[in-house]
């Protein structure tokens, strides 16, 4: 028995076939429960005795909008049971291309174009049905359109069934107070569950759990600080008030009988002495409010490089290569200014924020104590110590671990445009990370230049039957950028879009709707460029063990049977030219190159993007640019908890 599908001319040969009585009752089936609806697209029929399929020019995509991921609701099968019942199966909903949705003779909605209504319509049936996928699309439906009541309604229904995908869903809602309370503890508790990790990691929410509670008591004694405002201007009010009875008064006084001045005389000192109080009230809501106002944050310190691990004890740097001399470079935040910042008790500049000194490396074990003082003298101190290079059984032991499936890249730069101004880099910056990719790392790289939209779609779904559940895919893109400042939504910009319609641009909600889809356990989107819908960095693992060798292939082989779907990007709408020594490449492109040029190990996502934070960041001063890269999940792509791992270089 195999599924029949074609265009409705086919429905002849069915006829014609002997097949005619199965015909009509399937005819009459369908439309008592679906409604008989034939737009040049057949039905699905199940046949007896069907051996093969037939592709036709006219089910192949042409348009974009032909591969667009869609939320489609394919209509019942026509089954038979025994000799003579015909019946029609329920309807289906399944996230797939148009093209094939519409071939399968579903009904859609492209997402852009669709209601609330049609949007949950596909799913609300498996959900009430006990779908535990459904109840997750249902959830992110809600959530898109600003529904976080019942959003988080259906994130805790799938939660309960065991979604991975919803409990990162419920977490971010939760973390960020979108439709309740915030809750950073039960945050962080859903995300080590999405992981199963629990203990063997912490989770960047982990490191701000306690600036959470803290950010709370701010914000309760910033509400206090309000009250006693209020409770200072209303004694004022009443001070006046008595101070114009007062006035009154003695201008009575002069004109009264001397019998009658005791007693007003009587009525100013009881006034003047409720002033008085009343004064001595202001001046101590006025203490209250100056202590409170005490409190507010001190300064921020983030160690940029070496990378630090978290442990339960004190962060930790461990070092590559043995060295007299390691550089520290930060970044420190403060708002209301800086004072003065110190590294290991000497002075050290900032430019920015950002500060580097040097540390010497005298031990196997060296002490660093960063302290910033801003005006206010508040301090923050951040201690971490930095451990000298391990021996080669580390590395051999670290070889041996070996991620299952397949890596694949497809590396995009566009840098010659029908309708915008061109760009210098994206090309050159494309062939350069997929010679890298595929020499040192043995990716298999397909590499697209100046390519339209449909060239750019029809390329990532591609990836939908060509990749297992254990492969891994990188998708890199340079190029023109967009931010609709309405929406907040970002936009890749391929060669035929034009400035002034968008009908040609890919939204980033596009590129991950088809990431949503690919079956690959990890994939990582790298975006010189924005991309718009990322999540809080909060969702991202950090190791919480020593490098052991045992212990990291441990860590290794955990966070590698994780699903992960996340992005760096660069932080800017377009690749800004390098106007360092090289002069070829883009700021972020020459980073995120030489990062993994100079890589000597297996290397996470994460560890990454903080070697090319750091390289841009500490160049900053000669190329005067206001860029930050960003590193985090992908909201609503399937993300649950892992990390993307470059393997071993060649």
């Amino acid at each position: 028995m195999c599924v029949y599908s074609g265009i409705s001319s086919d429905l002849v040969n069915m006829k014609s076939k002997g097949l005619t009585s199965m015909y009509r009752v399937a005819e009459q089936q369908y439309r008592l429960t679906s409604g008989w609806q034939l737009s040049g697209l057949a039905m699905l029929f199940v046949l007896v005795g069907c051996t093969g399929t037939t592709t036709h020019i006219s089910d192949l995509p042409r348009h974009a909008e032909d591969v667009a991921i869609v939320d489609c609701l394919l209509p019942g099968q026509v089954r038979k049971l025994g000799l003579k019942m015909v019946y029609v199966s329920p309807k289906r909903a399944t996230k797939t291309a148009a093209h094939e949705c519409a071939l399968r003779g579903g009904e859609y909605v492209l997402a852009d174009r669709a209601s609330l209504a049609e949007s949950l319509k596909v799913w609300l049936a498996g959900a009430n049905n006990g779908d535990v996928q459904a109840m997750s699309y249902l959830g992110e439906i809600y959530e898109r359109n600003a529904r976080y009541d019942s959003a988080l309604f259906w994130y805790e229904k799938a939660v309960a069934s065991g979604s991975k995908r919803s409990m990162v869903n419920l977490g971010h809602l939760l973390e960020q107070g979108l439709g309740t309370v915030k809750s950073p503890v039960r945050a962080l508790q859903l995300y080590r569950k999405a992981a199963g990790l629990d203990d063997q990691l912490n989770y960047q929410s982990s490191l701000d759990a306690e600036k959470a509670s803290y950010a709370a008591a701010l914000a309760a004694n910033s509400d206090l600080i309000k009250s006693l405002s209020q409770s200072i201007q209303q004694k004022r009010s009443e001070n006046a008030q008595l101070a114009k009875e007062i006035k009154a008064i003695k201008r009575k006084l002069s004109k009264q009988k001397a019998q009658d001045n005791d007693q007003l005389q009587l009525k100013i000192i009881n006034s003047q002495l409720q002033m008085a109080a009343s004064e001595l009230q202001i001046a101590a809501l006025q203490q209250q409010v100056k202590a409170l106002a005490s409190l507010g944050p001190a300064p921020d310190i983030e160690i940029l490089d070496p990378t630090l691990i978290v442990t339960r004890s004190k962060p930790y740097a461990r070092l590559n290569h043995t060295v007299t001399t390691r550089k520290v470079t930060g970044l420190v935040k403060s708002s209301i200014g800086l004072k003065s910042l110190t590294l290991n008790g000497v002075e050290v500049e900032t430019n920015r924020g950002i500060f580097s000194a040097p540390v010497a490396i005298s031990s196997s074990k060296v002490s660093v104590v960063v302290e910033a003082t801003d005006t206010a003298q508040q301090k923050t101190k951040l201690h971490f110590v930095i451990l000298s290079a391990e021996t080669g059984s580390a590395r051999a032991d670290e070889v041996r671990f070996n991620s299952s499936g397949q890596f694949y890249a497809l590396v995009i730069g566009n840098d010659h445009y029908r309708n915008m101004p061109d760009l210098s880099t994206p090309v050159s910056d494309a062939r350069a990370v997929s010679a890298l990719l595929k020499d040192n790392y043995g990716f298999k790289v397909k590499t697209l230049l100046d390519a339209d939209r449909y060239t750019i779609l029809s390329a990532i779904n591609g990836y939908r039957k060509a990749l297992t559940e254990d492969d891994k895919l990188l998708i890199y893109y340079a190029g023109h950028g967009q931010i609709d400042e309405a929406s907040q939504k970002g936009y890749w910009l391929p060669v035929n879009a034009e400035n002034d319609q968008n009908a040609n641009w890919i939204s980033n909600s596009e590129v991950t709707d088809a990431i949503n889809v690919i079956p690959a356990r990890q994939i990582m989107v790298v975006a010189d460029s924005c991309y718009s819908g990322a999540m809080t960095t909060n969702a991202m693992p950090r190791p919480d063990l020593s490098f052991i060798p045992d212990e990291r292939k441990n860590w290794l082989s955990i966070i590698d049977g994780v699903k992960s779907r996340t992005v760096l990007s660069s932080g800017g709408l377009e690749p800004v030219l390098d106007a360092g020594v090289s002069g070829k490449h883009s700021v972020f492109a020459d980073a995120f190159l030489s990062s993994l040029q100079n890589n000597t190990r297996i290397l996470e996502a994460n560890a990454l993007f903080q070697k090319v934070s750091h390289k841009i960041q500490s160049n900053i001063e000669l190329i005067d640019l206001e860029q930050t890269p960003v590193y985090s999940p992908i909201s609503h792509a399937g993300h649950e908890m892992g990390e993307f791992i470059f393997p071993m270089p060649k």
